[in-house]
Parts: structure tokens; sequence; C-alpha cells
């Protein structure tokens, strides 16, 4: 038999003995040719759907020049989302090359047709000078239209303003009614900003449980800052259990999301040992390394590695020109960090106006912890500042006003070593009722001792328990020197 006999005999073994290969079903597929057919027959609606098809490679190879193409033709037969997106695929840079000015003038034509993602796209336009010139009034009117025709991003962006009193007068309620409603859509984003104002006590009254079961809801729909956001909660015991093993795991996944916080996260696991064997050096290159790729948080504690020697040499001029690099970027934990090193003078020399100005700017920021920490300078004359009762009453009540229930507990440590007792006992008690338990503790003292309120070992006895079950030692030891009904236990 010849060699090109039997190579063809092999080729007839191989074609008997091969099965054939079935074809996997997808819907998509036939979702798309259906669509496909159609548009073809002039449904502008079926187009704008092809059009999403293209763009996002369901059902066929992801194709954004053919995408862009469909949606000029709808735009030109004026079908008002086609409009919309072909202004987006100008801003973007999709399937074209980016022109703000004909972004601009789409958008335009389409929130004139009411389209509220239109509206809230020319309002970025109006607000940026995209296109056209900067114009705040027409920047607030758009937005507001977009936001009542339900447009979540623009709700957002209202209660953002409300926030940051940039623009509209600073309303705390106000913005969380407005992340309320951007909420009540679904939108993970509001959901998560909604679940942080609850968690510190912004607008509203502190509430740990109900921030983790939204920030938690808004990690189910894979946002990320969320996903890192309920690690912490986990590491902190903020709203859920303690619990280290699920914190790392939340860590975990959401550096498998491409996350440089994430990585941040995981390095200060390794750092603190948890739910990992301890290693301070595997630790700072992970937090090192998201530092260099943009992470604001794995920045900030690069910072704090490198001032206390974490997993590194302790080098503070390192420190302090890390904190100052993450200023640039409107840090406000940065702006606290980089006012403590000019007030102690790490890494840059001692300069308490300057060290004053950065805190100041931290807690026009929302900064819960640089309130606590200007009271506390002022009230001991700490880091080269005069004494000043008066100063450190007022940084504790607005740590306490906006929602950090350590302010109102300082504020009362502080009337008590002045034996004002009466003003001490108020603050203990506006403390204790946000489930601050160091505070139960002092509450339970006043009432046992009897100072500022009528003495009652009963009700002191109820505060230690509480303050006890929550771990606090001296409630514990309290507790054990005394019967139940309150008196002193005899030897």
């Amino acid at each position: 038999m010849s060699e090109k006999e039997n190579t063809k005999e092999n080729q007839e073994k191989v074609l008997k003995t091969e099965k054939p290969q079935k074809t996997k079903y997808d819907p998509n597929r036939s979702l798309f040719l259906t669509f496909k057919s159609q548009s073809e027959k002039g449904n502008d609606d079926d187009k704008y759907q092809l059009a999403a098809m293209y763009l996002k490679g369901i059902g066929v190879v992801s194709d954004p020049s053919q995408a862009f193409k469909l949606y000029y033709e709808l735009a030109e037969n004026k079908h008002e989302l086609g409009m919309e997106k072909l202004g987006w695929c100008y801003y973007k840079g999709v399937g074209t090359n980016k022109n703000y000015d004909l972004a601009f003038i789409w958008f335009k034509m389409a929130a004139n047709k009411s389209n509220p993602d239109a509206q809230f796209y020319l309002a970025n336009c109006y607000k940026k000078g995209i296109g056209t010139n900067i114009n705040q009034k027409l920047y607030l009117d758009w937005l507001t239209l977009s936001a009542g025709h339900q447009n979540p991003k623009a709700q957002i962006e209202i209660g953002n303003l409300y926030r940051s009193g940039t623009i509209f007068k600073k309303n705390l309620s106000k913005c969380v009614q407005w992340y309320s409603r951007a909420a009540s859509q679904g939108n993970p984003y509001a959901i998560f900003n909604l679940g942080m104002v609850y968690k510190r006590g912004v607008g509203v009254k502190k509430n740990p449980e109900k921030a983790f079961k939204l920030i938690s809801s808004a990690a189910q729909s894979g946002l990320v800052k969320a996903i890192n956001e309920c690690g912490k909660c986990y590491l902190e015991g903020i709203g859920v259990k303690k619990n280290g093993k699920r914190g790392y795991r939340c860590f975990k996944h959401a550096w498998k999301l491409k996350s440089y916080d994430a990585l941040c996260y995981l390095g200060k696991c390794y750092q603190l040992g948890i739910y990992v064997e301890q290693d301070k050096y595997q630790g700072f290159r992970m937090i090192h390394h998201s530092a260099k790729n943009g992470s604001q948080s794995g920045m900030l504690e690069l910072g704090h590695c490198y001032l206390e020697g974490q997993g590194t040499d302790k080098n503070n001029r390192l420190g302090f020109l890390q904190f100052k690099e993450l200023c640039n970027l409107k840090n406000s934990n940065s702006f606290f960090e980089i006012g403590k090193c000019y007030l102690f003078g790490k890494g840059v020399k001692k300069t308490i106006q300057m060290g004053l100005y950065w805190i100041e700017k931290a807690i026009d920021s929302e900064n819960e912890i640089a309130p606590i920490f200007l009271g506390k300078i002022f009230s001991k004359g700490k880091g080269g500042c005069i004494r000043d009762l008066s100063k450190s009453i007022k940084y504790f009540e607005k740590a306490g006003k906006d929602g950090n229930p350590e302010g109102y507990y300082q504020l009362g440590k502080l009337y008590y070593s002045l034996q004002n007792f009466r003003q001490s006992f108020e603050m203990f008690k506006k403390s204790s009722s946000a489930n601050h338990h160091k505070a139960e503790y002092k509450l339970g003292l006043q009432y046992f001792e009897g100072k500022g309120i009528e003495k009652n070992p009963y009700i002191a006895i109820f505060y230690f328990k509480r303050a006890a079950n929550a771990g606090i030692k001296s409630a514990k030891e309290k507790l054990s020197t005394l019967t139940e009904w309150g008196t002193e236990k005899k030897n």
C-alpha cells in the first residue's frame, strides 16, 4: 500500500471514530438575530437594543464602531435614547474619537426631550465646561430636573452638595433624604452612601446595625468599595459580631476584583496577624504595592508604616512626604495626619499654626477623629498649644453634635474633672444612649456615688452590667465588689 493510500485510510478512520461536537446553544445569539431582523425592517427600538448588544458583546463579538453607527442612525431619526447614547459615545470616545462639542449638542437635544440621563450629563457639561462654558445656574437647573425625573446619579450628587455645603447651604438631613430617594431605586452607590451616613451618624442618629445591613446590601450588588467596607465592619465589629475570617475573605474577594484598597487591607491583616500568620514585612510589601498603584488607603497606611516602623525602617520624613502627596488628592485623613506631623515635628519642622490649620481642614472635611484630637490637645495643653478649656469644650461638642458619641464622653470626663457633676452626667447620658460602653460605666458610677443625680445603686448596677457585658474591665471589677443590692461586699 502506497504512503498516499495509507494516509487516506487513516483519515477515513478518524472521521468514523470522531464524534460530532455539539454546538452550545446561546439564547443571546438568537435574541441578537431577532433584534437585527427587526431593526432592518425599520424598528428603532429594536435597533437601540441591537446597538447595546454590539457595544457589550452580547450574542455577538463586541463592536463599538458598529454600535456608534447604529446610535448615529437613531439620533438622526430623533430617537431620544439614541441621541443620549450618541452624546455618550462622543463624550467617552466609544466607537469614535472624543468630541466634547458634539457630545454637548446631542446631550442637550436628548435633555430637551426629558431624558433623565441626558439631563444629568448636560448638567455635568455645565459644571465642568465640557463643550460649553461653565454655568453654575444651568448646572443646578438640569441636575434638579434630572433628579426630579428619578435619575439616581443626580439624586446622589444633590445629596453630596447638601453634605459638603459647597453650593447649597450645608444640610445633612436633606443630604440623607436625597441619598434615600436614590437608594429606594436600588442604586448600589446610594445604598452604600446611606450605609456610611448611618455608620458615622451624619444627619441621622448613628445606627451601626442598619449601616452594616445597607453596606452589605451594596456589597452583594458587586460594589467593590462596599465589599471592602464590609470587611472593615467585620474586623472592627461595627454593626456585626467581630469576625477576622470574614473580614479577611471580604478583602480577598475585593482584591480578586482588582481593588488596590483591598490589597492594603490584606496587608494590614498580615501586619496584625488577622486570620493569617503575622508577617509585618509581607504586610508592608502589600501596602507599598497598593500605594504605588494609586490606593489612597494604601498611601495613608504606608505613611503610618514609615512613622511607626511597621515592616520597614522608621522614617518620619518619608511618612510626612507620603501624607503630603495624599493631601494633594484632598484626602481628609491625610489632612489630619499631616497636621499631627506639623504639631509634633515629625518629618518636618514643628509649626503649631500649620498643624492646627490642617487639622481644622480635616474637621471641615468630616474627619470624625480630628475634633476629638483637638479637644484633648486643648484640654491638656499638648503639642505646644496653651491649655484652653473653652476650645476643648467647643471641639468635643462639635464631635458629639456630628454624631460621634466619643465627643460627649470626653466632654463628660472634662466636666467630671472640673467637678461639674450635673453636666458630666448629662454628657455621659447622651453618649451612653448611642451605646458608648465606657460612658455607660461612668453613668453607673455617678448613680452609685450620687454625683449630679440622686443616688441609685440599682440603676448603677444596670449600667455597670451593660458596660461589663461589652467588655469594659473597670465595670467588671466594680461589679465584683458589689452585692446584687448595690452595697459593697464585706471581706
